[in-house]
């Protein structure tokens, strides 16, 4: 149990005396706040909504109001209020003001609003290559944040209805997002084998045999060998430059698949062109483009 403005004091149950003389003990989490004025306009002992609006609950002994008071479930104590406290209840409901229970509901309603947010990102990223790991880490704060909202709206405690969307949003997304970074994963296998292939092409040797221009046509061809253990795929590129000049006009390329460890196999480049004379060279020599391009 703390005093309100930080001391602490023991954390033992306070125990009341109601108007009929029994003993009540009160836990002071809240959780049956909110018990039926009698109806001579009499208090039983209990928890009630704390009419001075200092904080949510505070309990009301069966004859006056205590300085025993509570925030969210955790216990504190209180100056006992004006006199008047009795009279100001009535038709009067200031829950929702003080400065103890103002900074308890934002934080608890960023909390919400956080659950909410990441379990959107989750579900938004986990099918993204290489992104699937954060969507995994968003998914998990979701529930961490989401989960102990809705269980203090379920202990029957103050959360507005605002707050319990935002935290049932993102506990529920978040298994959702955490489903999905399989498919994350497995198109991240697949685009890492689909780059690995166009990078890694293995010891291999191109040379060109031919470059001429035929009716607006220029044509590269030539060989490559495959020099690696592995059947290998390639795809060449090629510039097609002014003569006797680094002045490159066009580019090409072709795709040479499946040749055997040790082969060798044919390609070609063919592109349009206005000039009747030009200069041809291999530019880079790579694995097949990624996911079939060309």
């Amino acid at each position: 149990m703390k005093v309100a403005g930080g001391a602490t004091t023991s954390a033992i149950a306070s125990i009341f005396v109601d108007s009929s003389g029994t003993s009540s003990r009160q836990s002071g989490d809240g959780s049956h706040a909110g018990s039926q004025v009698g109806s001579q306009g009499e208090y039983r002992a209990d928890w009630y909504p704390d009419p001075a609006g200092r904080f949510e609950f505070r309990y009301h002994n069966g004859r006056d109001w205590t300085g025993d008071v509570s925030v969210d479930g955790e216990r504190f104590l209180d100056p006992l209020p004006r006199p008047d406290l009795d009279q100001s209840y009535a038709g009067h409901d200031r829950r929702h003001s003080g400065p103890a229970l103002v900074a308890n509901k934002a934080r608890r309603s960023s909390r919400a609003t956080a659950a909410m947010v990441l379990g959107i990102g989750s579900v938004a990223a986990s099918w993204v290559p290489f992104f699937f790991v954060l969507a995994a880490v968003a998914a998990i704060l979701a529930l961490v944040f989401g989960i102990p909202v809705l269980r203090r709206s379920r202990r029957g405690q103050v959360v507005e209805r605002r707050e319990r969307g935002f935290a049932l949003t993102g506990v529920v997304l978040a298994p959702i997002g955490l489903a999905l970074c399989g498919v994350g994963w497995w198109l991240t296998v697949v685009t890492y084998r689909e780059v690995d292939r166009f990078t890694d092409v293995g010891e291999h040797t191109v040379a060109g045999s031919s470059c001429v221009v035929n009716d607006g046509v220029a044509t590269y061809s030539g060989t490559i060998t495959n020099l690696s253990g592995d059947t290998r795929s390639y795809h060449i590129t090629v510039s097609f430059l002014r003569p006797d000049t680094d002045n490159v006009l066009y580019n090409g390329g072709a795709d040479v698949t499946d040749v055997p460890a040790g082969e060798s196999d044919l390609w070609s480049v063919n592109v349009v062109v206005r000039e009747d004379a030009l200069q041809c060279e291999v530019k880079e020599v790579s694995g097949p483009l990624p996911f079939g391009e060309s």
